[in-house]
């Protein structure tokens, strides 16, 4: 990670300004210059326990080119852990055209999340530990995302909001202590580190012709099939991670060259350096920091820690599950 004051910023301060007075003071303390709004725009946390071997960091930051426009974050995520090292998280990211897309993309991650603690438990993964084939959670996994998307045109017509002003995609994964199971309607990314030290890449994003065009959660027209991914991980992780495409610039390789012909083809591959140092650098700050000091410094970081990240014009989410080393997990 590239240099950053405010990882000098003492981790009692932090701590005391995040619990007492919230983000907008946080924000003061560090010398941010663009003030809170209230949308999108947070970080979350949750610290490993005896009962949970995860530990989950997340943010979603209004992008340089919202913040010229005073426009709200539209990017949105949510993380749970279940039980028994079962959980989900969504990641949204809502269209730069529709007028109203933060409020699809924070509804779309409430209820993909709810939905998908529901299906665990109906089907009992968690109780059998055992993850189904991926024919089974194709099926399971477009049912997910038609019923997630049905939530929009009613929540449009609930609020007078017209459907586009509603656009948003949508990355859901369901982690386990054996493997992982995403799926996602629009681009962004999803990945993990197995336990070998290897980098794999969950999705293949959405992408038209066009740069930046890709599809939404309502574009489903009665076939939600048709737009729907899913991938099935069948081994345990070391970590997991999704993000919207405002992050890819930094920690994904999207382009590959050919030494031969010195042309260039479309890559979708976890950036392994900016991975292997952020894992490192989150699981020492989980051991000595509270996880939501761990949290502050990561939405900093997605903020401005790195010069691609300062002049990204779209919001940035980004949410990294790493496993305990704690040998109470390995039982």
């Amino acid at each position: 990670m590239e240099n950053n004051d405010f990882f000098n910023v003492p981790a009692r301060t932090i701590s005391q300004y995040v619990k007492k007075r919230g983000l907008a003071r946080l924000r003061e303390l560090c010398g941010w210059n663009h003030p809170l709004k209230l949308d999108n725009d947070r970080f979350s946390a949750i610290a490993a326990t005896a009962e949970n071997p995860w530990s989950i960091t997340g943010a979603s930051v209004t992008g340089h080119g919202h913040r010229l426009h005073s426009e709200p974050c539209q990017d949105a995520h949510l993380a749970q852990v279940w039980g028994n090292g079962w959980g989900a998280v969504a990641v949204s990211d809502g269209a730069g055209s529709a007028l109203r897309s933060q409020l699809a993309s924070s509804l779309l991650v409430r209820r993909a999340v709810r939905k998908a603690s529901r299906l665990v438990s109906r089907k009992g993964w968690a109780v059998t530990n055992k993850l189904p084939a991926l024919e089974e959670w194709r099926s399971c996994a477009e049912i997910l995302m038609r019923e997630t998307s049905q939530e929009l045109p009613a929540f449009a017509e609930r609020k007078k909001i017209p459907l586009h002003e509603l656009y948003a995609t949508l990355i859901v994964m369901i982690f386990s202590p054996h493997g992982i199971l995403t799926t996602h309607i629009g681009d962004g990314r999803a990945g993990c580190l197995d336990l070998n030290g290897n980098y794999h890449a969950l999705m293949e994003p959405w992408e038209g012709e066009q740069v930046g065009q890709t599809v939404f959660v309502t574009m489903g027209n009665g076939n939600i099939r048709n737009i729907t991914g899913a991938s099935v991980f069948n081994a345990p992780v070391k970590s997991f991670f999704l993000l919207t495409d405002g992050c890819e610039r930094v920690s994904w390789e999207t382009l590959a060259q050919d030494h031969l012909t010195g042309s260039y083809k479309k890559r979708n591959k976890p950036f392994a350096p900016f991975f292997d140092q952020t894992i490192k650098t989150l699981s020492q700050m989980y051991a000595t920091l509270p996880a939501d000091v761990v949290a502050g410094k990561w939405h900093n970081y997605l903020d401005n820690g790195h010069k691609d990240f300062v002049t990204e014009p779209d919001d940035k989410t980004m949410v990294i599950g790493i496993v305990s080393e704690n040998p109470i997990h390995r039982k």
